[in-house]
């Protein structure tokens, strides 16, 4: 009886070291493949302080890609075009925000596009340096990346 107890015990303490390595093992190949930071995401308009989740923000040439940081998922939760990104504003996190966010986040406020076309509204918190980085890489962008796919049409 207390060997079946301690093996079922056994069992679980492995079950959950295999998971916590499997969630290393993830965050060290993300890091791996382009430039990564730590930054929480709020899709949508969502009652304020609710909705925030932690994550990793990969930049890539023509996409900014964000990873759940607690999911074994290989694919990117939120995948936009870099060049329909646009920083609307930028605030201090408010109220509940302090508990749900990293200490010391700036939050900015985007439009952009998904890889599918759509269009969503989003709010991204991370750290002032990080920001400042990712403001460099959207104006970065090769010459014309930022205009308006239709208006170079007509």
């Amino acid at each position: 009886m207390v060997f079946d107890i301690l093996d079922s015990a056994g069992t679980l303490v492995l079950l959950v070291v295999l998971a916590f390595v499997g969630l290393i093992i993830r965050h060290t190949l993300l890091r791996r493949s382009g430039a990564t930071l730590h930054c929480a995401l709020r899709l949508g308009s969502a009652r304020p302080g609710r909705g925030w989740h932690v994550g990793v923000m990969r930049y890539s040439a023509g996409r900014l890609q964000w990873f759940r940081l607690f999911s074994f998922a290989p694919n990117p939760k939120v995948a936009l075009m870099r060049r329909s990104i646009e920083v609307v504003a930028r605030r201090a996190p408010r109220g509940f925000e302090l508990h749900s966010i990293p200490h010391g986040a700036v939050v900015a406020r985007c439009t952009a596009r998904t890889a599918d076309g759509e269009s969503i509204q989003l709010e991204l918190a991370m750290g002032a340096r990080a920001l400042t980085g990712f403001l460099a890489w959207l104006e970065s962008a090769p010459p014309g990346a930022h205009q308006n796919p239709d208006a170079r049409r007509a």
